[in-house]
């Protein structure tokens, strides 16, 4: 017994650091049945081993706490006090976590709202499986200014040769006409032609049916199957499900359903839904693209994407396709020559296509991140004013031995904790953001529909995240620099704790002049918008927009010749005329604003000098019949218009606006100058003022029209002027003129033309002006808080200094006008500092937003006077309340 004695008094004096105790704890606990021992038992076997090694019981206490600290999660447990500890501090501080999740939940809502948007539109990858291995593949010119597409041999070419690709597929949208069966009535809807193994490697499955197999990529013509997009099927056709197996109408042929997508895709060219897909073998039978161009590799037609093989790297497959271009150019140098070939991520892809689209949400994005930084501001000012009155918390932790670093995580636990009662309001924001950007006008199959999914709460869980670390971290570390003994005195505090209440003052000032410099630069950038779309919704486009109405039609789609499409297009240009009430009719390819009207040619104007590598430019362009430029009302600056006797027999001629002699003859008369289109050398005959031709907002940019005499298109659209108010009498007469003069000829797009214009160049635009100027209010009225709540602290800080003051004479007046100058102080230092940042913002928005023109002089000088207006009346109501303090009740203050 005696041994066993002097054995364990050994052991135990190995056992005894506090290092060891931790072995002794898992000993414990790796006994079975012995997991949920209590404190108690805990206890009473510790107090057996220190009688049994004659080490008294000194050492109990802190054993038992180093094994309580050995049992289940011990941080998890940290962190639950922690959060307990911070939802009591709010609840007694009412006032400060609501105006604190308030500003937060503006900030972290605006943002949630803007990322919704540019999700649906940018950043939201494609509707298929493994999205990020899909790639865009594109032929362009050699400075990459130009092109995206490439002819369908050149595609395939490059399919067969590649090993870089799982698939290379290719696709070409147009509209076709689509009905149940003849009888019924035909209407106009977007299509897919898609190669025979776009849905393979996609990886898309069919809802119905089956997708295309490879014998239907093989024989031009002969496999006239269709797969229905989802949302077509759900919405045109009732989701009948009888529909597969069963024919159907597109443009005059019998085509058999063979499938539905399923419902999660949507399209590979987002915000676009196709209605239905068919084989590009169909391509020329449908009359979808002009005769040959399967086999012309000048027909740059066909947008083609690829699935990168797994572990292949994108510079990889780029490299590999360029020695394969290469070889192409080689082989076919009058179709390839200039060109190359480029690999681009879906994302880098969606940005090149739609760069108008990226800026624009580029911008909100930043007036939105500007908002969140005010917010973040305006918190981070609460908490540092807040910290004064905390400075003896925090020393009286510290001298029960919290570690200082313990101190820091639970800090930043309460500031996190702000931020996620910030993101659970701000989400309610948000919501009310996507419902108000869900009204954005749209057609049919282009469906933008931003919305608040678990994307947006992932965003805002980040937002809320980085703001808890930017408004948490500088007071968190301001109030560990509490020193014990100032810090426990009750008293006034020491030089230590009166220097860092000046530190912190001026933290709090600086944070202040921050928010007004912020307010100043989203303000101005504000104005900037607000100005230029004004000016755009009231600039006149260069051609008229009431009294008009618009019609579409297409000649392909019922197998019209070349000669009855002449014939065709004359009489109903006649027929429309003579209707009564119409005072003038004319046909166009191209209404101006309308999405997919389009159209461009690639020319080669005489005597202009191309960059190396490039030997023509895309230019936009219509082709017109002799009355468009006087039933549209686009001056004539030059020359003359088309006329009856520029007919397909006469010398080829053409018009061009200002802007395209500027560009490629400056200083130089164009009448009489000739440029290339399609190999034929065209004579300029007149010059028109450069308008408007596809958003209100766009840079000027060069533009071209062809007599339709010597262009015919099968696809044209009919422009008649009313001599009445109301254009939209006149749809019924005018679809009769095309029942009388074909009944088979589809006709779509009936409105007015002023509706298409209210919905392009002013509906939208006044969206962007309301988010824009919400904002830019949100920001104002943020950092305005943030001033009175500064404003506000340093009076009740004072109260006793300003008993002085008045206790020794000064009046209620001077008081009064110390406050406001002090709030005057920081707002000309803010607007100083925001003057310095609005010049290189307004450099970027000029350069980024052209079309919309410079910023107006007028802008800064009506901001800044706002600014010092609005914060001296948010100065006003503590500076008041400091005039009015009773000396008597102050100098009992300490």
């Amino acid at each position: 017994m005696a041994r066993l004695r002097e054995w364990l008094i050994r052991l135990w004096g190995t056992l005894g650091t506090p290092g060891t105790l931790g072995t002794l704890g898992i000993l414990h606990r790796g006994r079975p049945g012995r997991s949920d021992r209590s404190d108690a038992d805990l206890e009473q076997e510790l107090r057996f081993h220190a009688e049994l090694a004659a080490i008294g019981s000194g050492g109990v206490a802190q054993a038992m706490e180093a094994l309580r600290d050995q049992r289940g999660l011990p941080w998890l447990q940290d962190l639950i006090r922690d959060v307990r500890h911070a939802c009591r501090l709010l609840r007694r501080n009412p006032v400060f976590a609501g105006v604190a999740i308030a500003s937060l939940a503006i900030g972290i809502g605006a943002n949630g709202a803007m990322f919704s948007m540019a999700d649906e539109l940018i950043l939201r990858p494609l509707p298929v499986s493994d999205p990020g291995a899909v790639v865009a593949v594109s032929s362009e010119t050699l400075d990459r200014t130009s092109g995206s597409r490439l002819s369908y041999s050149n595609y395939h070419d490059l399919r067969d040769a590649s090993r870089s690709f799982d698939g290379l597929l290719a696709y070409h949208t147009s509209s076709i006409s689509f009905a149940r069966s003849r009888q019924t009535v035909r209407e106009m809807h977007l299509g897919m032609l898609v190669s025979d193994n776009f849905f393979s490697v996609l990886g898309v499955q069919p809802a119905l049916g089956r997708t295309f197999t490879p014998e239907e990529g093989r024989v031009p013509g002969r496999d006239a199957g269709v797969v229905l997009g989802y949302d077509f099927w759900r919405n045109a056709l009732a989701g009948d499900a009888s529909i597969l197996g069963a024919t159907v109408w597109l443009n005059g042929i019998d085509f058999q359903v063979i499938g539905v997508t399923q419902a999660t895709f949507t399209g590979i060219d987002p915000p676009l839904r196709p209605a239905f897909y068919v084989p590009i073998m169909m391509a020329e039978r449908l009359s979808a693209v002009p005769s040959g161009s399967l086999e012309n590799r000048a027909e740059r037609t066909f947008a083609v994407k690829g699935r990168l093989k797994p572990g292949v790297a994108k510079a990889r497959a780029q490299a590999e396709l360029s020695s394969i271009w290469t070889a192409l150019a080689r082989q076919y140098p009058e179709a390839n020559r200039n060109r190359v070939i480029a690999v681009r991520s879906g994302l880098e892809d969606r940005i090149q296509q739609d760069p108008v689209d990226t800026v624009a949400i580029g911008i909100l994005m930043a007036l939105a991140a500007i908002v969140l930084a005010i917010a973040c501001a305006n918190v981070a000012n609460l908490m540092l004013g807040r910290g004064r009155a905390r400075s003896r918390e925090m020393a009286i932790r510290l001298a029960l031995g919290v570690s200082r670093s313990r101190l820091l995580r639970q800090l930043l636990t309460e500031s996190l904790l702000l931020a996620l009662m910030g993101l659970a309001l701000g989400l309610g924001v948000a919501y009310g953001g996507v419902r108000f950007l869900q009204t954005l006008p749209t057609s049919d199959q282009i469906v933008i529909a931003p919305q608040l999914d678990h994307r947006v709460f992932v965003f805002g869980l980040i937002a809320a995240t980085a703001s808890a670390v930017l408004f948490g971290l500088a007071p968190a570390r301001q109030s560990l620099k509490t020193d014990l003994v100032p810090g426990l005195k009750t008293s006034e505090p020491g030089d230590a704790a009166g220097q860092r209440a000046i530190g912190r003052a001026v933290g709090r000032s600086l944070l202040v002049i921050g928010q007004i410099a912020l307010s100043m630069v989203m303000l101005v950038a504000t104005g900037m918008l607000l100005d230029g779309f004004r000016k755009a919704v009231a600039l006149n486009p260069g051609f008229r927009t009431d009294r008009l109405i618009m019609l579409s039609t297409d000649t392909s789609l019922v197998r019209y010749t070349p000669a009855q499409t002449h014939a065709f297009y004359r009489d109903l240009v006649d027929h429309a005329r003579a209707l009564p009430g119409v005072a003038s009719a004319t046909l166009t390819s191209s209404i101006p604003f309308k999405v997919g009207d389009e159209l461009t040619e690639g020319v080669i104007p005489e005597g202009y000098q191309f960059p190396q590598g490039q030997d023509h430019v895309s230019t936009a362009a219509a082709v017109v019949d002799e009355r468009y430029f006087d039933t549209m009302q686009i001056a004539l600056i030059r020359g003359r218009a088309f006329t009856a006797n520029d007919s397909s027999d006469s010398r080829p001629v053409a018009i061009v606006n200002e802007e395209f002699v500027r560009t490629y003859w400056p200083g130089k008369d164009a009448i009489g100058r000739r440029l290339r289109v399609n190999a034929q050398w065209l004579e300029i005959v007149g010059i028109t003022r450069t308008g408007k031709y596809t958003w209100i907002a766009e840079t000027s940019m060069p533009f071209l029209y062809l007599p339709f005499a010597q262009h015919e298109q099968t696809g044209m659209s009919l422009l008649a002027e009313t001599r009445n108010a109301d254009p939209a009498l006149l749809a019924a007469p005018l679809r009769e003129v095309v029942r009388t003069l074909d009944g088979n000829q589809p006709v779509f797009n009936v409105q007015p033309f002023a509706s298409l214009y209210y919905e392009r160049a002013v509906a939208v635009p006044l969206m962007l002006m309301q988010l824009v100027g919400t904002m830019g209010l949100l920001g104002l009225t943020l950092a305005l808080i943030g001033l009175y709540a500064l404003v506000a602290y340093s009076v009740a800080r004072r109260t006793r200094e300003i008993g002085i003051r008045m206790a020794i004479g000064a009046a209620s007046r001077d008081v009064l006008k110390m406050v406001l100058r002090e709030g005057l102080l920081l707002s000309i230092v803010g607007i100083a500092v925001g003057g310095v940042a609005c010049v290189a913002v307004a450099r970027a928005l000029t350069a980024a937003l052209a079309g919309l023109g410079t910023p107006n002089p007028v802008t800064y000088v009506v901001v800044p006077a706002a600014l010092v207006g609005l914060t001296m009346a948010a100065t006003y109501l503590p500076a008041r309340r400091a005039a009015r303090v009773d000396p008597l009740v102050a100098l009992r203050c300490e």
